[in-house]
């Protein structure tokens, strides 16, 4: 992974990618298999069974891993915080994590949002998204439900009119051009855990980004949150990690 200065964090280039997570699984025989959400395809069978190492499509090393909870991007980071300061590459008082919903938001360039909780936050800013103002987005903007994600899929697949981008799933995590802080996909290619809890109320947590198959304009805008289970674990669901320095985390 590599990083770039994010407040008085960094935060990852790339969404953490299917290499680095299967390091993690190899090293500690950590158990990330099962309770993914299925898919139907185009012949209405449902895919049943599918993980992080079987998602129901084909991915490359690079591209972002999937199928992954809050709760186990939580222990990839743990283990990654352990193992580099057993290497000496990290300083015991660093540490990765996920990032918050206030540095996910700085990471887009939302410096101004107000709010107690990610819930109250999501919504107040309109028309930003993460290549403009308007809607559609340019072709090959980023990874989102093109006309190319029908291949497989259900007759009734939303897509975005008029809209593609050559990956009809996942997309290598750098095959998209870097936003203004040099962060690759920070809208598409899949949803982003975020620390933080959606709302105070309940336990769940919070996704950002939208994914390859997000159609609808609002889930593209910069602002937009969603809410899910610390154990949910989607087959366009996955996360980035910042470096945080002791006492940093807002």
């Amino acid at each position: 992974m590599r990083f770039v200065p994010l407040g008085d964090t960094y935060i990852s280039v790339w969404q953490t990618r299917r290499s680095d997570f299967e390091a993690f699984v190899q090293a500690t025989g950590y158990d990330a298999v099962g309770g993914m959400s299925s898919a139907v395809t185009q012949n209405g069978f449902k895919l049943n069974g599918m993980s992080w190492k079987a998602p129901g499509f084909p991915q490359t090393p690079d591209d972002p891993v999937v199928g992954v909870s809050w709760e186990d991007a939580i222990q990839f980071c743990a283990w990654l915080t352990r193992k580099e300061r057993s290497e000496g590459t990290l300083e015991t008082f660093q540490s990765y994590r996920l990032p918050t919903d206030r540095e996910w938001s700085r990471a887009v360039g939302l410096e101004r949002e107000s709010g107690n909780t990610p819930k109250e936050r999501s919504g107040r800013i309109k028309a930003v998204y993460p290549w403009g103002d308007t809607f559609p987005p340019p072709n090959d903007i980023g990874n989102y439900a093109g006309s190319e994600s029908r291949v497989d899929a259900p007759e009734t697949w939303a897509v975005i009119p008029g809209f593609h981008d050559s990956f009809p799933r996942t997309a290598p995590v750098d095959a998209f051009k870097a936003n203004a802080r040099g962060l690759c996909c920070v809208g598409g290619n899949v949803w982003e855990w975020c620390m933080d809890k959606f709302e105070n109320t309940q336990n769940w947590r919070t996704l950002r980004g939208g994914s390859w198959a997000t159609s609808r304009a609002e889930e593209m805008l910069s602002f937009y949150r969603r809410g899910y289970g610390p154990l949910f674990r989607s087959d366009d669901v996955g996360f980035r990690c910042v470096v945080a320095t002791d006492g940093s985390h807002r």
